[in-house]
């Protein structure tokens, strides 16, 4: 959803509402155990489970990673190699593909094929079939500070707001001692993709950033706007969450959204991966 409404500054942003401060929940979101089911992902296709065992993603859960796509190719392709296996391998049309990184590079995605290899693929010759996403299952704090710390992911305030389309989690971080700290985790709902057209949400990691809060004058009241050099997309409240149904935006409960609007000031840092 790009952006809508009239941009409006708010004296009150970056500071803390006592209310709804009260009422946020700091510290870690349960992690889920290591049985089949925290092994398997939601697709988008009427909510059915997919298991990754056949590529070899059982582990996937272990680290953090954007969302993951179901494709198809188009037609037959001989792949290059993506991974330490340098020899080329040739897929079928038809064959069905888990895309790990899309888009990527030189118009191409990073897909892993059932033989457990992954392969450049380029994006013309896949049709994306459905999201795979596992709101089931949530990163651990370490794992999250760890990930913002080896991307050098920065921010212009001491706040970072993350968000993970694969999970459906959304944390707020500060700065403690020269490190990023998690201080508070929410359920949210980002962007659905299930075509072959690029996200409008795939911003670089050191690009997005929080631009204003504005008012809104239709459904969705008051909002926080995020943008980088390619566009904008919201922050706001919404019905749904824990399940990919935004055109871009991130929206959450509004009790959660309260507390993103106090206490985000603006340049914070948006990293949505």
């Amino acid at each position: 959803m790009l952006l809508i409404g009239s941009a409006v500054s708010c004296c009150a942003a970056g500071v803390e509402d006592p209310v709804t401060r009260k009422a946020a929940k700091f510290g870690s979101v349960e992690v889920s155990g290591t049985d089949s089911a925290a092994r398997q992902v939601r697709g988008s296709s009427h909510g059915k489970r997919v298991s990754l065992s056949a590529w070899g993603l059982d582990g996937a859960l272990d680290y953090v990673h954007g969302m993951y796509y179901m494709a198809v190719l188009k037609r037959t392709y001989t792949a290059s190699s993506a991974d330490s296996v340098k020899s080329k391998v040739k897929v079928k049309k038809g064959e069905q593909v888990v895309v790990l990184y899309y888009p990527s590079r030189n118009g191409k995605a990073v897909c892993r094929l059932k033989s457990r290899r992954s392969v450049w693929i380029p994006v013309s010759k896949l049709k994306v079939q459905y999201y795979l996403y596992n709101a089931s299952s949530a990163y651990t704090d370490a794992q999250i500070e760890e990930w913002v710390a080896s991307n050098r992911i920065t921010s212009k305030t001491k706040y970072m707001f993350v968000a993970s389309k694969y999970n459906q989690h959304g944390w707020i971080l500060t700065k403690v001692s020269g490190k990023w700290v998690c201080k508070y985790v929410l359920n949210i709902s980002t962007g659905a993709y299930t075509n072959n057209q690029h996200p409008n949400d795939c911003y670089p990691l050191n690009q997005c950033s929080i631009q204003t809060h504005y008012v809104n004058k239709k459904k969705i009241g008051r909002g926080i706007s995020y943008a980088g050099k390619t566009g904008g997309n919201q922050i706001h409240y919404g019905a749904k969450v824990l399940f990919p149904s935004t055109h871009g935006c991130i929206a959450m409960k509004h009790r959660d959204y309260n507390f993103v609007y106090w206490y985000l000031p603006y340049k914070t840092r948006v990293v949505l991966f």
